[in-house]
C-alpha cells in the first residue's frame, strides 16, 4: 500500500463517522445530500414548533391536493384514510428530499420512516414528522390499482 492510499480512508473517517450517527439517530439522508447536512436538519429541529399539515385521504382524492411548505422547516404531516379501501401517500421523491425523525414517525405509527410511500387502510391515521430539504416541485398520487387514474393526485411545493 502506497502512503497516499492511506491516507485516503484517513480523510474519508470523518464522513463516515457523521453518516453513521446518522444512522444510528434514526435519519435518512436524501440522495445528493450528504449525512451531516439531512441529519441536523431533523435532529436539531423545534419539534414544538412544527407546523400540523392534514392530509385527508378519501375515495378517489387527497384533501388538501396541494400542498405548500418551506424548506428547513419541521412539519408533522398528519394523515387521515376516510375512504372504503386502502390508499397511500406515494411521493418518493419529496421524501428523498426530506429529512424524517424515524423516532417520532415511529411514535405516529410509521414504521419503519417511509422511502416512497405511507400507506394507511380505511379508517387509519398516522403522522410523519420531517424537514423539508430541498425547495421544488414533487409529484403526489396514490398508487394503489387505478386510483391515480381516477383522480387520486396532487402536488407538494417546497418554497
Amino acid at each position: 500500500m502506497t502512503r497516499r492510499s492511506r491516507a485516503a480512508p484517513a480523510r474519508l473517517l470523518p464522513a463516515m463517522l457523521l453518516a453513521a450517527v446518522a444512522g444510528c439517530a434514526g435519519q435518512r439522508p436524501p440522495p445528493g445530500l450528504p449525512a451531516e447536512t439531512a441529519a441536523p436538519a431533523a435532529v436539531n429541529a423545534d419539534w414544538s414548533k412544527a407546523e400540523t399539515v392534514t392530509v385527508v385521504m378519501t375515495d378517489f382524492r387527497f384533501a388538501p391536493s396541494k400542498l405548500v411548505l418551506k424548506h428547513d422547516t419541521p412539519y408533522r404531516l398528519h394523515f387521515e384514510n376516510r375512504g372504503s379501501g386502502l390508499h397511500n401517500f406515494a411521493a418518493p421523491d419529496f421524501l428523498k428530499a426530506s429529512a424524517i425523525d424515524a423516532e417520532r414517525t415511529a411514535a405516529g405509527g410509521i414504521t419503519p420512516p417511509p422511502a416512497e410511500r405511507v400507506v394507511l387502510r380505511k379508517g387509519e391515521e398516522k403522522d410523519l414528522y420531517l424537514v423539508p430539504l430541498r425547495p421544488g416541485s414533487y409529484d403526489l398520487v396514490c398508487d394503489e390499482f387505478l386510483h391515480e387514474i381516477f383522480g387520486m393526485t396532487g402536488s407538494i411545493t417546497v418554497e
